[in-house]
């Protein structure tokens, strides 16, 4: 009985991650710096070591993070 719901936890969760690494609407490095200033920035919110942009490209919202040390990221928000 332990086993089996060992066995469900983990295979829920190996799922869950793969697909949600899986997606095309994640961005980072280049691509999410090429689609930050290409779109339209609508809200910037400032935190200690890092801030975070909502960019509207393409009729879609992206929710991008830039890190003090130069990293960017962006998801399909």
């Amino acid at each position: 009985m332990i086993f089996s719901l060992f066995l469900f936890i983990n295979f829920f969760f190996m799922t869950s991650v793969i697909t949600a690494f899986s997606s095309e609407d994640y961005y980072e490095g280049k691509e999410a710096e090429k689609l930050i200033k290409s779109g339209i920035i609508q809200e910037t919110i400032e935190e200690g070591d890092h801030k975070h942009v909502v960019v509207e490209f393409d009729n879609d919202f992206f929710w991008c993070t830039i890190e003090n040390n130069g990293k960017k990221t962006c998801v399909l928000y």
